[in-house]
């Protein structure tokens, strides 16, 4: 990975992502979910973990925001 790339990590809990499933129309068990029927590898070394449980998406956002935006460089011209 090179210096410019970053590693964001998001994770969500099951029971979360049930609920999310199922407010969002969805019917039956949740399913290709990383973790439950797809392969699973835990990021490393993330630059950043996003844990969805802890907050909605504002504050998701709001924590990728914090963390880009003192790094975000404009190229002139």
């Amino acid at each position: 990975m090179s210096r410019d790339q970053k590693n964001f990590f998001v994770s969500e809990g099951l029971v979360t992502a049930e609920q999310r499933w199922a407010l969002a129309g969805h019917r039956g068990w949740v399913v290709w979910l990383t973790g439950i029927d797809a392969p699973y590898e835990a990021a490393a070394a993330p630059d950043i973990h996003i844990r969805t449980a802890e907050g909605g998406i504002g504050d998701c956002v709001a924590q990728i925001l914090v963390y880009l935006l003192p790094r975000v460089r404009l190229a002139a011209g």
